[in-house]
């Protein structure tokens, strides 16, 4: 009786540590899961922003091309006129 129940505890153990070894691989497996998403909404992110920058980079040279190009003609006109 007493070997039995020994048996079967041990038996019993093993399926425990089994699953647990199972269930910390699909934790593992969601956490990396998880972490990609974050990174790829990070990586959206930055994107994003990057693109924004980009925006108000091409803005801003074209409002100095506009004055440098105003400037110019000014010039032109006061040295011909001169």
């Amino acid at each position: 009786m007493e070997i039995g129940l020994i048996i079967i505890i041990v038996i019993l153990t093993s399926v425990l540590i089994f699953q647990s070894f199972r269930i910390s691989k699909i934790v593992a497996s969601k956490n990396e899961d998880q972490s990609v998403n974050l990174l790829k909404m990070d990586v959206i992110e930055l994107n994003k922003s990057l693109n924004r920058m980009r925006e108000n980079i091409d803005t801003n040279l074209t409002n100095f091309n506009d004055k440098v190009s105003e400037k110019l003609e000014r010039n032109n006109f006061q040295i011909q006129n001169s």
